[in-house]
């Protein structure tokens, strides 16, 4: 006997609200993208305003891996620096959104043990 089954439901992103919630597993910081630095090395460099009154992160910087994985992204806590890893075929696109006039965002969370790291960025729409 066949079954027609419903087609799935598409996935859509969870509220901010959901998001901030995973500071109580781990770290979340959020920097607000203010403007471009000079940069070295094909990649961008960005300053920010960190996203509340408990973040530390101050900078972005973005690079282009050629070939192979990207590395996971990272942040040092002594600089304040997002370190992020893209592939060298989405420069374009990386590059178009971190250049527009909208307000962007970079959402930076790691685990409580620092196993998983994952990193955002957004821009208004």
């Amino acid at each position: 006997m066949n079954q027609l089954l419903d087609p799935p439901t598409p996935k859509r992103d969870a509220p901010l609200g959901h998001a901030l919630s995973l500071r109580s597993s781990g770290l979340m910081e959020v920097l607000r993208i203010t403007r471009r630095v000079r940069s070295t090395d094909g990649g961008l460099r960005f300053t920010g305003v960190p996203g509340s009154s408990s973040s530390r992160v101050r900078g972005l910087e973005v690079s282009f891996v050629e070939d192979g994985p990207t590395p996971a992204p990272s942040l040092d806590g002594v600089s304040g620096l997002i370190q992020l890893f893209y592939p060298k075929r989405e420069q374009k696109e990386v590059q178009q959104l971190l250049e527009s006039n909208r307000q962007r965002f970079c959402y930076f969370w790691r685990s409580r043990d620092n196993a998983f790291r994952h990193a955002w960025l957004l821009s208004s729409p």
